[in-house]
C-alpha cells in the first residue's frame, strides 16, 4: 500500500488492502435476473484474496464469473433460494455449522459458518470452513465419560442426576463446598438447591436439557445460587454434559460440575466499577469543549477527543499513535520534553506551560497546556493526561495591546493634546509632554501630584459626582473643565475619562484625554451674549414673531405672539403651525402673503395679519420662515364700518340705492337670472304724516317700515332703500310672476298696519309694483317695469300690488345698465 508523499493513504486501496488480509474469505455476489426480473443466479463483482485462494481462482478469473458456473450445488442444496431471500427481504443471512459437499473437492462434507448482508441488488458474503471444530466437538462428545471420571477428581463439586433429576451421585467435595455430605445429597432434586424463583426461571433449561436436546456452548456456564447447609447461597457456575453409560449410550442423567465463583464475580465487580470509571473518564474527555489527550510515557497520543482534534485540524484517528513531537512548534519542544523528563523523575504530579503547536495546515497556534501524571501503585508514571486550552487569540490580543499601548505614548507624547494616567486616588502617574504647550506645566514635575492642584477652583463637586461613576466603571467626559496654566490664567479643557480595569474588573485607574477649547469656549459665550439681546429685542418687538423650519415646525415664538394667540411658549414650540391655527380656528394660511386670520379665543373673536418671509440657515440647505403677526382687529372693525356706511342708508339701516343697484346687476349676471323678482315699494301719504305729525314722526314711520320689510323676506333676499319714500326688495329664487304676486301681497300685509308714535297711531300702508327679471333682460328694464307698475298701483287707489307684465321681446344686449342711465 503507497501513499502520495504526503503521508495520505487513498481510501480505496485502504479498504483493499484490509479485505486481503482478513483470514476468512469475503466476496461480492451480484444478482443475475432475466427478462421477467427474478433472480437466477449470481455474479461474482469483488472479493478478497483469502476467497480466490479457497476457490482456486484468480482474482482475474473470478470477477464476473457466474456463481452456479464455480458452485453448482447452490442450485440444489437451498442456498442460491437463501441468497435471493437475502436481496428480496433484506434480512441478513446467518448459518452455523451448515453442512455443504463441496464440488472442488469432490463432494467432501465440509462444515461452514456463513454470513451474508444484502447491499442493493448484491450480497456481501463470507464464510468459515468449521469442519475442524465440528470435529472437536464430536470427539467432544466422546470424551464425556472421560470428563466424569475427571469431574469426580475437581477440587470444587460435581453431582451425576438419573433420567428424573434426582443425584444419585456426588463428588466428596460437596461437604467441603456446600457443608452436605455425599450422602445427604442423593436423592435430591435441583429444586432442593436453590430458592424456588430461581428453579422456576430455569424450568425450560432444564427440560431442554432432559429431553435429550444439547445445550449451547453459551448455555453452559450458567450462574447458580446454590443453597449451603448453613442457609447462606453460594454462587456458582455449572457446567452440564449428558451422563452415558459403558457403551457411550445416554442415561437420561446429567453430569454436572459446580464452581464456586464468589471470588471471580468480587474481581468482576471491580472489573466493572473500574470500566465504568474508565467510560465515564472517556465520555468527560470527549465530550470536554476543550482539547484533552492521553499519551504514554514517550508522549505518543493513544486517545485524543474531537476538540483536539479539531483544534489542530487533524482528524482523531490521524492523531493516534502519533507523538506529540509532530505537532509542537519545534522551539518549544526543549521545554515539553524537560516537563516530561520532571514527570517521570517523581518531581512533581501536575505541570502547566504555555507553548506554540503546529496544526496540520502549518499554522501556527498558543496553547496552555496542562499536563497530570498517572502513577501505578508503585509511584512509577503510567501515562499522562494533558488538557490544551487555545489562547491564540488571547496572545495575539496582548501582542496587540502591547503595540498599541506603545504606539498611544508615541502618539500622545506628539500630539498637542493633553493625555494624561492618573491611579484611582487622582495621583498623576504619566502625563504626555503636551502639558507645557498647552498649560506651561513640565510634565515630570507633575507627576505624583494630584490632579485637581492644576485645576480652577470651585469645580468640586462635580469632580465628587464623576469620580464615584469613573470608580463603577464608567466613562465620563464630554465637559469643559478649568484648569490653570503656570502663569495663574484659566483655559478652558474639554475632558474624556475612561476608567482601567484588572483581570477581576476592578479599576485600577483612569486614562485621561484634555483638548483646549479656550476659544470655543468665549465664542460661546459671546454667541450667547448676542442670542440674549436679540431675543430682549424680540420680547419687545410691538409683533408676534415666530419661526419654523420647513416642515412648518415651530422652533422659536416671542412673548407678543403668545400674548396674541393666549398659548403659553412651552405649548407651541416643536408643533406646527397648521395645528397652532386650527386650534385657534383661524382657518388655513393663504399661499399670498400677508393675509388675515380670524381668531376664535376665549375672551371673543379677534383679527390678526399673517406676513411670511424665508430666511437661510447657517448650513446651505437650511431653510426656515418668520412669521410676523399683527392685531388688526380695531383696524377690521372700523373698515367694516365704514363700508356699512357707504353701502347703507343712514336712517333706516337698509341698504342703500348704490349697493342695491350693484347686488341687482350680481343676480342678473349669475345662473339665477331667471328667478329674480324686483318689489318697488312705495309708503302711501309719506307727505301727510310729514305736516300732521312732524318729521320726526315720518322718520319712525320709514324705520318701522324698513324693519317691517326686512322681516317679511328670506334671509337670501335682500331689502334697500331708493330715497325718499320709496323702499325696494329683491327676491331670489322666484318661479313665476304668480310667485312674486303671492310674495309681494304678502310683504304689503305685514308692512300696512299701524305705527305708534308719541302714544299716537299712524296708519301705514304700502303700494307694490312688481316685475320679473327675463333672461337677457337690462337691469334699468326690469327696474322700470317695477317702477311703471308701482305707479299704476298707487294711481288704482295705493295699498296694493301690480305685477309688471313680461316683455314681449327681450333684448339680449348687456345688462349694464341702471336706473337713470
Amino acid at each position: 500500500m503507497t501513499t502520495n508523499g504526503s503521508g495520505f493513504v487513498d481510501p480505496a486501496k485502504r479498504l483493499r488492502a484490509t479485505l486481503d488480509s482478513l483470514l476468512d474469505p469475503h466476496v461480492v455476489l451480484t444478482a443475475v435476473r432475466d427478462h421477467s426480473g427474478e433472480i437466477v443466479d449470481f455474479e461474482y463483482t469483488d472479493a478478497n484474496a483469502a476467497a480466490c485462494e479457497y476457490n482456486g481462482v484468480p482474482y482475474e478469473q473470478l470477477i464476473g464469473m457466474r456463481l452456479l458456473d464455480l458452485l453448482p450445488g447452490h442450485q440444489h442444496s437451498g442456498l442460491l433460494e437463501m441468497y435471493r431471500t437475502v436481496i428480496e427481504s433484506g434480512e441478513p443471512l446467518i448459518l452455523d455449522d451448515y453442512v455443504y459437499p463441496v464440488d472442488f473437492r469432490g463432494g467432501e462434507e465440509v462444515h461452514f459458518d456463513i454470513r451474508g448482508v444484502a447491499l442493493g441488488d448484491s450480497i456481501v458474503y463470507t464464510w468459515r470452513d468449521v469442519t475442524d471444530r465440528h470435529n472437536r466437538t464430536q470427539a467432544l462428545a466422546d470424551a464425556e465419560r472421560e470428563y466424569r471420571n475427571l469431574a469426580e477428581a475437581t477440587t470444587d463439586m460435581a453431582y451425576r442426576t438419573d433420567a428424573t433429576g434426582a443425584i444419585v451421585w456426588a463428588s466428596p467435595s460437596a461437604t467441603r463446598v456446600l457443608g452436605w455430605s455425599p450422602e445427604e445429597l442423593l436423592g435430591r432434586t435441583a429444586q432442593d438447591m436453590v430458592s424456588p424463583e430461581e428453579f422456576a426461571s430455569h424450568a425450560g433449561h432444564r427440560a431442554d436439557a432432559y429431553s435429550g436436546e444439547w445445550v449451547p456452548d453459551g448455555e453452559q456456564e450458567r450462574v447458580f445460587n446454590i443453597l449451603h447447609k448453613d442457609g447462606g447461597t453460594i454462587p456458582m457456575v455449572a457446567v452440564v454434559s449428558r451422563d452415558l453409560d459403558a457403551e457411550g449410550n445416554w442415561t437420561g442423567g446429567l453430569l454436572v460440575g459446580l464452581r464456586d465463583v464468589t471470588d471471580v464475580q468480587k474481581q468482576e465487580e471491580i472489573a466493572q466499577r473500574e470500566r465504568a470509571k474508565a467510560q465515564r473518564l472517556q465520555l468527560s474527555i470527549d465530550r470536554a469543549a476543550v482539547g484533552m489527550a492521553i499519551t504514554d510515557l514517550k508522549g505518543t497520543f493513544e486517545h485524543v477527543n474531537p476538540a483536539l482534534a479539531k483544534m489542530l485540524r487533524y482528524s482523531q484517528e490521524e492523531l493516534v499513535g502519533m507523538a506529540f513531537d509532530a505537532v509542537t512548534h519545534p522551539d518549544d519542544v526543549d521545554a515539553s520534553r524537560a516537563m516530561m523528563m520532571r514527570f517521570l523523575d517523581g518531581d512533581v504530579d501536575q505541570m502547566s506551560l504555555r507553548k506554540r503547536y503546529v496544526d496540520a495546515r502549518g499554522e501556527i497556534l498558543w496553547v496552555d497546556l496542562s499536563v497530570a501524571a498517572a502513577r501505578r501503585d508503585d509511584g512509577s508514571v503510567d501515562h499522562f493526561i494533558a488538557q490544551l486550552v487555545d489562547v491564540t487569540a488571547e496572545v495575539e490580543y496582548a501582542d496587540a495591546l502591547e503595540t498599541t499601548v506603545r504606539r498611544f505614548r508615541q502618539l500622545a507624547e506628539n500630539a498637542s493634546d493633553i493625555v494624561y494616567e492618573m491611579g484611582t486616588d487622582w495621583t498623576i502617574r504619566w502625563i504626555s509632554p503636551s502639558v507645557q504647550n498647552v498649560l506651561g506645566w513640565d510634565a515630570e514635575q507633575l507627576i505624583g501630584q494630584p490632579a485637581p492642584s492644576i485645576m480652577a477652583p470651585g469645580q468640586d463637586e462635580l469632580l465628587a459626582v464623576r469620580g464615584d461613576q469613573i470608580r463603577s466603571g464608567y466613562s465620563v467626559g464630554g465637559e469643559n473643565l478649568a484648569f490653570m496654566t503656570a502663569s495663574g490664567q484659566v483655559r478652558w479643557l474639554s475632558a474624556m475619562a475612561h476608567p482601567m480595569t484588572g483581570d477581576d474588573d476592578v479599576v485600577t485607574g483612569v486614562i485621561v484625554g484634555l483638548r483646549d477649547v479656550t476659544a470655543e469656549v468665549e465664542a460661546r459665550e459671546a454667541l450667547a451674549r448676542v442670542q440674549q439681546r436679540l431675543r430682549l429685542a424680540v420680547d419687545a418687538a410691538p409683533n408676534g414673531l415666530v419661526i419654523t423650519d420647513e416642515a412648518g415646525v415651530l422652533v422659536d415664538v416671542n412673548r407678543h405672539f403668545c400674548q396674541l394667540i393666549r398659548i403659553s411658549e412651552g405649548d407651541l414650540v416643536g408643533r406646527r403651525m397648521a395645528q397652532i391655527l386650527d386650534q385657534v380656528q383661524a382657518g388655513v394660511c393663504d399661499p399670498v402673503s400677508p393675509h388675515e386670520h380670524r381668531l376664535e379665543l376665549a375672551d371673543g373673536a379677534a383679527w390678526i395679519e399673517h406676513d411670511v418671509r424665508e430666511v437661510s440657515g447657517h448650513a446651505d440647505d437650511e431653510v426656515y420662515f418668520v412669521h410676523l403677526f399683527s392685531d388688526v382687529t380695531k383696524e377690521r372693525e372700523v373698515r367694516e364700518e365704514l363700508t356699512h356706511m357707504a353701502t347703507h342708508d343712514t336712517l333706516t339701516g337698509v341698504a342703500n340705492r348704490r349697493w342695491f343697484i350693484e347686488r341687482l346687476q350680481r343676480l342678473a349676471r349669475g345662473d339665477s337670472a331667471t328667478g329674480v323678482g324686483v318689489l318697488f315699494c312705495d309708503l302711501d301719504r309719506l307727505k301727510e304724516i310729514n305736516d300732521v305729525h312732524g318729521h320726526l314722526a315720518g322718520d319712525t314711520v320709514l324705520t318701522a317700515v324698513a324693519s317691517r320689510l326686512a322681516a317679511a323676506v328670506r334671509g337670501s333676499d335682500d331689502v334697500g332703500r331708493l330715497g325718499g319714500d320709496e323702499f325696494v326688495v329683491l327676491l331670489d329664487g322666484v318661479a313665476s310672476t304668480d310667485d312674486l304676486r303671492a310674495v309681494a301681497e304678502k310683504i304689503r300685509e305685514r308692512v300696512s298696519r299701524g305705527v305708534i308714535v308719541d302714544g299716537k297711531p299712524i296708519d301705514v300702508t304700502i303700494s307694490v309694483g312688481a316685475a320679473l327679471l327675463v333672461p337677457g333682460e337690462k337691469t334699468r328694464t326690469v327696474l322700470q317695469r317695477a317702477d311703471n307698475a308701482l305707479l299704476v298701483a298707487k294711481s288704482e287707489g295705493r295699498n296694493r300690488v301690480v305685477v309688471a307684465e313680461l316683455p314681449a321681446d327681450v333684448d339680449g344686449g348687456g345688462n349694464s345698465g341702471v336706473v337713470g342711465e
